[in-house]
């Protein structure tokens, strides 16, 4: 197995919101470690190692093709964070939070606003910063 290590970011809007960042601050304990537990493993793991039960590419997504989604369960709830590798060498950005509920994806429009935010990173427009898993909320 290839060494490598993923540093995990997450999309900041070119306003600086960090929606991603935002939802971990204020999730419990409990989905705080059940997330960081799946990031611990899959960030030392090659991306072709990236599947179930963990992970999953997401096909579903017609505008973008290459958005993964972090499978977990926190709160009796299932966890989705959904991210593409990128923008910078052996980075993961995670680009929202989804959970599944009923067999589908929510918010329902997560293709689309996955897809939008990864080409904003793509042009420059937005950033990838270092998801900060000391935070606590204020």
């Amino acid at each position: 197995m290839a060494n490598s290590t993923w540093q995990i970011r997450c999309y900041c809007s070119p306003s600086g919101r960090n929606p991603v960042q935002t939802h971990y601050d204020n999730a419990s304990d409990a989905l705080q470690a059940a997330l960081e537990v799946e990031l611990d493993y899959l960030r030392c793991r090659p991306r072709e190692h990236w599947r179930r039960p963990r992970a999953a590419k997401l096909n579903k997504c017609t505008a973008d093709r290459d958005l993964f989604e972090i499978r977990f369960q926190a709160e009796r709830v299932q966890q989705r964070p959904i991210g593409c590798f990128g923008p910078a060498p052996q980075c993961f950005t995670l680009l929202l939070w989804a959970i599944e509920k009923g067999g589908a994806l929510q918010p329902r429009d997560w293709c689309q606003r996955a897809a939008r935010r990864r080409q904003a990173l793509l042009d420059g427009q937005a950033r990838a910063l270092a998801l900060q898993f000391d935070h606590t909320p204020t």
